[in-house]
């Protein structure tokens, strides 16, 4: 039985810098494609079989610090997109299946202190959405049925002890704010 050749196919910058590798078999993208900074440092890698993203696809600060992970099963987002600040701390969490966000996303501060979590259901917001102070209080909440606000936001004062204010929503637009 004969052996498939892999061929890698290089794209350079008008400078001569390796700007791009990508590995192909049969005629499809099989195998690690990788993208370079013009400094030479790792950029994005996204692995590929028989021409579809399969696995997990890593995109790179210019320092060579890992920004993001995207899960890829046979050409679609599936899993948690995981995406982090310079430093290395989790900036966000993503949950996909088949392509669409479903479940519960979350962002963070910095501090690693939960800044915000937001149901998905079929690609939709769905459900409340939550904003938190960096002290961990309720800051605002957001109710969403099928991708739009419903009726009423609460916003929080620091302390998480008043509600400051609600803004009223109809047809997923702003008609009025309450003071509290």
């Amino acid at each position: 039985m004969a052996q498939d050749k892999v061929e890698i196919r290089k794209t350079y910058y008008p400078s001569g810098a390796l700007w791009v590798e990508t590995p192909y078999e049969d005629g499809y993208n099989h195998g690690m494609e990788k993208w370079y900074y013009t400094s030479g440092a790792l950029q994005f890698e996204t692995p590929y079989v028989n021409g579809e993203r399969n696995g997990i696809e890593k995109f790179y600060y210019d320092s060579g610090a890992l920004q993001f992970e995207t899960p890829y099963v046979n050409g679609r987002m599936h899993g948690i997109l995981r995406g982090y600040y310079r430093s290395g701390v989790l900036v966000r969490e993503t949950p996909y299946v088949n392509g669409e966000r479903n479940g519960i996303e979350k962002f963070y501060y910095e501090s690693g202190a939960l800044l915000r979590e937001t149901p998905y259901v079929d690609g939709e917001k769905h459900g409340i959405a939550k904003e938190y102070y960096e002290s961990g209080a309720l800051r605002i909440e957001t109710p969403y049925v099928n991708g739009r606000i419903h009726v009423i936001v609460k916003h929080y004062d620091k302390d998480n002890t008043n509600i400051g204010y609600v803004t009223l929503y109809k047809r997923n637009r702003e008609v009025s704010i309450l003071r509290c």
